[in-house]
């Protein structure tokens, strides 16, 4: 979607179906642009809002407890991100959450959660910044415009009312940077009437399906979750244990700060469960809050055992460095470029140990075939959960269905909505308008069943194969097919 952006300014929702808010594709679009379309340029933005993170986690917990707890906070955050593996890698939520942070940073180290003083231009402009830096993340997820109204809240309880001063910059940049995001879209007929059903009532209609049947399966399958919640009760029991020998015990945290921390993991919590999914990427704010409650167990652990101390740097450095050798990608990826081979990327996904790449590597010899046939510039349709074959061939989709999500996905027993049935039907006509040289299908792709076993759901796509299209060859995971000239 951020290719087709990018390259043939597609809105997402309009010229490519998206059902989240655009501001993700605009980041992609943006990274595409100026980066190119390697897979290493999104590796490397990634890595770089990480350490981000990681350095505004010192900055914050610095001015309030020890370099230690900082140290240990900031190492956790990045310790976290690296357990959840390629789940949380590249995800919008990642993305979302460190501008989350970054706005909280301002706000409480020279905003009105402050004891700085600063004139009535700086307020509105620290404030006005702190809005826009929310309102970019709720341009990703509309969920996380719940931390934008938790720090309103707690502005409002804080100043009583002297907080207008301050929550009327703070929500005129929240609101210019939202509104920016769908100003596109009112230049385009039907623009936010597409917008609203894919992003709106596609999620809350389908897509907001429980993604486990009870809270004690979810428990059970679920590491995050399970993991999350451990840390908080390990911290609820040894915080009243140790309540008098070391931790945030020692410090007297300003009010407003106490407040943010319980609001915003209630919120995060709320938010997961709003979108009813589970999966390990929204759980990215959770896991950010997470590693303060482990930097406090950690202090609290060396005040209580103080032989420790010296050697905990040892140990958390060995414990980053299995981790490192357990998500090995980086490892090899170094590996090739010091043996010098010409694709380092790819010879780091041939040889992860964690397969987490084998999508990968299905779709790159369907890549290599394209390219071979010039294919770059053209139309082609990706049948299945694979739109990276676009952006990879330079290719756009004929429909504007990169993914068969939206035709294929529909609430147990209530069969499919009546605009599901209309973009169905939109996806044939675009196949029959455009006439893409290839049309690939996906066997290997897998929503509840394949790709191929829903092609033949889709009323009128099997004659169009067979009347406008020739079997062209097959790779393992896809069949391709070439148009009848």
């Amino acid at each position: 979607m951020g290719w087709q952006l990018a390259h043939f300014h597609q809105l997402p929702c309009i010229g490519t179906w998206a059902h989240n808010f655009p501001g993700i594709v605009y980041f992609h679009a943006a990274i595409i642009f100026w980066f190119g379309t390697s897979p290493l340029a999104l590796r490397i933005v990634t890595l770089i809002l990480t350490c981000v993170q990681a350095m505004l986690v010192f900055h914050l917990s610095s001015h309030r407890f020890s370099n230690r707890f900082a140290f240990y906070a900031a190492i956790s955050s990045a310790a976290l991100y690296l357990w959840c593996g390629t789940w949380l890698s590249g995800q919008l939520d990642v993305f979302a959450t460190v501008f989350i942070l970054l706005g909280t940073t301002i706000c409480l180290q020279w905003g009105a959660l402050s004891d700085r003083k600063t004139n009535t231009i700086g307020q509105l402009s620290i404030h006005g910044v702190t809005g826009a830096l929310f309102g970019l993340a709720t341009t990703f997820r509309p969920t996380y415009a719940l931390f934008a109204m938790v720090l309103a809240a707690v502005l409002a309880f804080i100043h009583k009312r002297k907080a207008f001063r301050y929550i009327i910059p703070f929500g005129v940049g929240f609101t210019c940077v939202f509104l920016l995001s769908i100003l596109p879209y009112l230049f385009v007929s039907g623009g936010l009437h597409a917008l609203y059903f894919a992003a709106i009532r596609f999620n809350f209609d389908v897509y907001a399906r429980p993604g486990y049947a009870t809270p004690f399966r979810m428990l059970l399958h679920h590491r995050v979750e399970l993991a999350s919640d451990a840390v908080l009760l390990l911290w609820c029991i040894i915080a009243i244990a140790t309540r008098s020998s070391g931790g945030t015990s020692r410090w007297v945290l300003p009010r407003a700060n106490v407040m943010l921390f319980i609001l915003y993991m209630l919120v995060a919590r709320l938010s997961i469960l709003i979108m009813q999914k589970f999966f390990p990427q929204h759980y990215a704010m959770v896991l950010l809050l997470t590693a303060f409650l482990l930097a406090d167990l950690l202090e609290r652990l060396t005040n209580v055992l103080p032989i420790l101390r010296r050697q905990f740097p040892a140990i958390i450095a060995g414990l980053m460095i299995l981790l490192l050798l357990r998500h090995n990608f980086t490892i090899l990826y170094i590996e090739a470029i010091a043996r010098g081979e010409a694709h380092p990327l790819e010879y780091a996904y041939r040889n992860d140990a964690n397969g987490a790449a084998d999508k990968l590597l299905l779709m790159q010899p369907v890549v290599d075939y394209l390219n071979q046939e010039s294919v770059a510039g053209g139309r082609i349709e990706c049948w299945g959960m694979t739109p990276g074959i676009y952006w990879r061939t330079h290719t756009a989709s004929a429909s504007r269905f990169t993914t068969m999500n939206p035709l294929v996905l529909q609430q147990p027993g209530s069969g499919l909505m009546d605009y599901q049935k209309r973009w169905r039907r939109e996806f044939i006509d675009s196949i029959v308008t455009v006439r893409p040289r290839y049309i690939i299908i996906g066997d290997s792709d897998q929503l509840i069943h394949s790709a191929l076993y829903y092609q033949h759901y889709i009323p009128g796509f099997d004659s169009i194969l067979a009347m406008n299209y020739l079997h062209d060859t097959v790779f393992p995971g896809w069949t391709i097919y070439r148009r009848r000239e």
